[in-house]
């Protein structure tokens, strides 16, 4: 009985083990991994380039809809962006997070999420998009960086066609002859050796017996010995058989080559100098110093500018080449030094003497005039007589003063002196007038040194051998100076400005500036005046910089010369553009009749060329060891030119640019900012920061009306709609493109450039849409009238409205005399202005400012011209309207 109470009780345990194995069997799930569910983050909205505000969550379930663990996922974006982990894995709950950030452009774009673990793998996605958006892209624009081009200053057609104007004319009874070096036994012409004198005295001893044996064959006399350039100057007794004797010269075994010597005049093709009597201020050396106008071109970065009292006068120019900006860097170095070879000087100057040196020279020998001429009776000074044109009566000598400067009078039949006179005094108080001493004008170098060399005599006129010697002499070579003995200077001026020049390609002047150039000076020239096509020299010699000429508008001037030569371009004024008066370049002169200092406007190439020289100086100042080949390069790759664009025959690499030459970059860093404008009420909505290839991207944008704007932050102070920085509106200032937002998408393009004013907009109906803290650059040339803005306030406050020059002054030149009236959208007038500048404050006479406390709303804001005469009604303008004082 035992026995068989234990079976059956073995027996029931194991029944009730079966029974319960069953039971689990028959209620279990497998757990493994069924689908994947969206837990949170669709659907969302977000900026481009940016994460998402919230993250993407899912979750791994089972057949029951249970969480599983440790589910591997992957991540996939479609369409762009990035997810902070393509794979993960699910937590105990089943869940996984990972952040979305999405695609730097703007549209729709899918994440979806697989796992393999999931039969057929399953997946989700995420949809995400960037709300109603506004995209564009902003390119830079062709426009003329220096203003409008005006109907009335039609531009030059440049070509081989037309007449240059005779610059040179043959001396009737000299030759100069180079030597081969080989036959003579002495270095080659234009050897660094030359700066030796011992060097240039063996050399000359060879020359003079070469040239004595060549003068008892030929008949010569007078020989000048250069040795530098291995050349001689003879004066043939016989002047009907010059031309024989030439070639029987150029036949000899010795001779390299034989000219005859020409004589040059810088009286050409430039209008002629104009008074200053006419400018606000003439005074110039008894008025105080004044606070010049901020230059346009000048934020965003440290500015200096003199207090020179007739700088205001020169502020096109010195805006047109950076000069405000530059001088924050430096403003010259006494150590420099600038040889300036030309008419000689005036040392009694008081704006440029304490920057002249005293180791100059003059090279002007007595070259006859050919006839006895008359200087015109003047008042109480009989008329006198002449033959020579040194004007000193001595030929070369150690002083460089211009004796005289005189001009023929084809009424009177006779010659005059100059009352705006000394042209070697005007451009050299172009580099360098004392600057910022409260007294006259600035140089492009407040503080350099001015080596004096004249070549040139008192009508203008001078031989190329004379302008070759002066050429050796400023480089530190040995020269023939008086009594045809060798002088030297002391140093050699790194720099030489050479404001003249002609058509013909001479031997003696290429050879003095092979001479020069291997001596490590660098020439800067004037591409001449003749209007043409045409290479000018030395302008056009490999090694020598030639400067073209620009006005006021940055158009080629009229009378400049172009072409394949033209280094650089420069200010050099243009008479086109002087319908105001002040469309030259201000410079020192000196007054032959009074004997006294004056200064006067003068044109031309001969300008362009110190301007070249100048900013060269100030290279020097801040890096003294750079080279003549660096000084070029540096000059010629940051010049100021069109996007996009590369050399021109007309500007060559640019208009030169201080700042941009100093600093090595083309302007100040900068990066460009679009902003949104409420086309309703004036209200700027968001910024953005356009891309480097001038895309950009507004998302989640509010239903509304908007215009699109973009300009150019300079050095990072965040602000666009600054006078002188590039700007613009998509669509233009005309009839700007009014973007209509409904959560929809929307595509612009806005060009970068100079924000000009679109004609018609003479009236209110027609008016041109500005906003706060923009600008716009207009014109008024007749029929026009009068120009009219339209502009929504936003907020009540204080607000400005102002015009100046674009350049320059307003009121000089084609910068006009404005007068700017604002009124509500009722007629009502808030405010005019026509004369900012007045008796006591001579800042800024001629431009206007309208300052007013307004409330929200629409006003107009009209433009005309006015003045003493019809003419400053005519010319152009920059209107900023902003918020604050």
């Amino acid at each position: 009985m035992r026995f068989r109470a234990t079976i059956l009780s073995v027996l029931g345990v194991l029944a009730a083990g079966f029974v319960a194995g069953c039971k689990s069997e028959s209620i279990s799930v497998p757990h493994d991994p069924t689908h994947i569910v969206l837990v949170s983050g669709a659907g969302q909205s977000g900026d481009v380039s940016a994460p998402l505000d919230s993250a993407l969550v899912v979750q791994v379930l089972d057949g029951s809809n249970k969480p599983v663990a440790n589910v591997p996922l992957t991540w996939t974006v479609i369409g762009g962006g990035t997810v902070s982990a393509t794979t993960t894995s699910t937590d105990a709950d089943g869940k996984s997070t990972v952040t979305w950030t999405l695609a730097p452009v703007a549209g729709t774009q899918v994440v979806t999420v697989t796992s393999t673990q999931i039969t057929g793998g399953g997946s989700v996605s995420f949809v995400a998009n960037n709300g109603a958006t506004i995209t564009g892209v902003v390119s830079p624009g062709a426009t003329n960086v220096f203003g409008a081009t005006f109907a009335r200053a039609a531009r030059r057609a440049l070509g081989l066609s037309g007449n240059r104007q005779t610059t040179r004319r043959p001396s009737p009874n000299q030759i100069v002859v180079g030597f081969r070096n080989d036959v003579l036994g002495v270095n080659a012409a234009g050897a660094q050796a030359y700066r030796s004198m011992s060097v240039a005295r063996t050399a000359r001893k060879a020359l003079a017996a070469r040239v004595a044996t060549l003068s008892a064959a030929h008949g010569l006399r007078r020989a000048e010995l250069s040795p530098a350039m291995l050349a001689a100057r003879v004066t043939v007794a016989d002047t009907t058989q010059i031309d024989a004797t030439i070639a029987a010269l150029r036949a000899d075994p010795s001779v390299a080559w034989a000219e005859r010597d020409q004589i040059v005049t810088i009286h050409d093709g430039a209008p002629k100098p104009m008074s200053t009597d006419f400018l606000p201020r003439t005074d110039f050396a008894a008025r105080s110093s004044v606070s010049a106008p901020a230059s346009p071109r000048a934020a965003g970065v440290a500015t200096r500018q003199p207090n020179d009292p007739a700088y205001f006068e020169q502020l096109w120019t010195s805006t047109m080449i950076d000069l405000p900006r530059a001088w924050g860097i430096t403003t010259g170095s006494p150590s420099v030094l600038v040889a300036v070879v030309d008419m000689g000087i005036r040392f009694e100057h008081a704006d440029i003497a304490a920057n002249l040196t005293k180791d100059g020279y003059d090279f002007v020998s007595q070259f006859g005039f050919g006839t006895t001429e008359q200087i015109c009776a003047d008042g109480s000074t009989p008329a006198t007589t002449f033959t020579t044109l040194d004007g000193d009566g001595d030929g070369p000598d150690p002083d460089p003063t211009d004796p005289d400067d005189i001009e023929f009078n084809d009424a009177q039949n006779c010659w005059t002196h100059n009352r705006l006179g000394d042209h070697g005094l005007w451009t050299a108080g172009i580099i360098g007038a004392v600057g910022n001493e409260g007294v006259g004008m600035s140089g492009v170098n407040w503080a350099v040194k001015i080596r004096p060399v004249r070549v040139l005599g008192i009508s203008g006129q001078g031989t190329n051998f004379d302008i070759a010697q002066g050429l050796l002499y400023a480089a530190g070579l040995p020269a023939p100076g008086a009594d045809s003995a060798l002088v030297q200077a002391p140093s050699a001026a790194p720099i030489i400005n050479v404001s003249l020049g002609g058509a013909d390609d001479s031997p003696t002047l290429r050879a003095a500036a092979l001479a020069v150039a291997n001596a490590g000076s660098l020439i800067i020239a004037s591409a001449g005046n003749d209007g043409l096509d045409f290479p000018s020299f030395p302008a056009a010699y490999p090694n020598v910089m030639g400067v073209a000429s620009v006005g006021m508008d940055g158009q080629l001037a009229t009378y400049s010369n172009a072409g394949t030569f033209i280094s650089v371009a420069a200010p050099g004024g243009d008479f086109r553009l002087d319908d105001n008066g002040g469309g030259g370049v201000l410079g020192p002169g000196w007054n032959f009749v009074t004997q006294k200092p004056t200064y006067l406007l003068g044109y031309g190439t001969s300008a362009s060329a110190p301007f070249v020289s100048g900013i060269a100086a100030l290279l020097l100042a801040q890096t003294p060891g750079l080279t003549a080949a660096q000084l070029r390069s540096r000059i010629e790759q940051y010049a100021t030119r069109g996007a996009g664009q590369s050399r021109s025959d007309s500007f060559g690499w640019g208009i030169v640019n201080a700042y941009n030459s100093l600093t090595q970059q083309n302007g100040p860093p900068h990066s460009t900012i679009v902003r949104l404008v409420d086309a309703t009420t004036g209200v700027v909505a968001r910024t953005t920061t356009a891309k480097t290839d001038g895309s950009f991207a507004f998302t989640r944008v509010t239903n509304g009306a908007y215009y699109v704007q973009a300009g150019d932050d300079e050095a990072a102070d965040s602000t666009i709609g600054v006078p002188g920085r590039r700007f613009g509106m998509a669509g233009g200032l005309g009839k700007p493109t009014v973007v209509n937002v409904n959560s929809n998408t929307n595509s612009v393009a806005i060009v970068l450039g100079l924000p000009l004013e679109v004609e018609p907009n003479d009236d209110v109906a027609h008016a041109n849409v500005l906003t706060v803290g923009a600008y716009v650059v207009g014109s008024i040339t007749p029929p026009d009238a009068r120009d009219m803005y339209a502009v929504n306030v936003p907020t009540a406050g204080v607000y400005t409205f102002e015009t100046f020059g674009l350049l320059g002054s307003c009121g000089l030149g084609i910068e006009m005399d404005t007068q700017v009236l604002v009124a509500s959208a009722s007629g009502q007038t808030v405010g005019s202005n026509d004369d900012e500048g007045s008796t006591a404050n001579p800042v800024n006479p001629h431009c206007s400012r309208v300052q007013a406390t307004l409330t929200p709303g629409l006003y107009y804001v009209s433009v005309t011209g006015t003045g003493t005469h019809s003419l400053s009604a005519n010319g152009r303008y920059r209107l900023q309207i902003r918020s604050g004082n």
